[in-house]
């Protein structure tokens, strides 16, 4: 399992991020896979923030080639350090290949 921690700005739009899962040093074939993200706020049995999914914040670019990515959204929760992991399904195996921290700062420039 792989860590990529994640820095964004409240009120701003994370610009997303594509990945490829590798299997045995080749690309890991995710062509029908389920993939899914939660990140939850202060610990990671926290409250869930968010989720995405594919169709709804996750899309396969590249099956065969074991590529992903997670689209742009808008950081509409509050500053504070959350956690996320990436879980795939593939052929009733569930797997979890990335994890990390998903750190929002405090914007200055806001009218909030």
């Amino acid at each position: 399992m792989g860590t990529y921690d994640i820095l964004a700005i409240h009120g701003d739009t994370y610009t997303g991020v594509q990945f490829t899962i590798y299997s045995n040093s080749s690309p890991l074939n995710l062509s029908g896979a389920a993939i899914r993200m939660y990140i939850r706020k202060a610990s990671k049995q926290g409250t869930i923030i968010k989720k995405l999914a594919i169709g709804t914040g996750i899309t396969i670019t590249n099956g065969a080639g074991g590529q992903f990515q997670i689209d742009s959204f808008l950081i509409d929760f509050p500053a504070w350090m959350y956690y996320y992991d990436i879980e795939f399904t593939i052929s009733g195996i569930i797997s979890t290949y990335i994890q990390g921290k998903f750190e929002v700062l405090q914007d200055v420039t806001t009218d909030n």
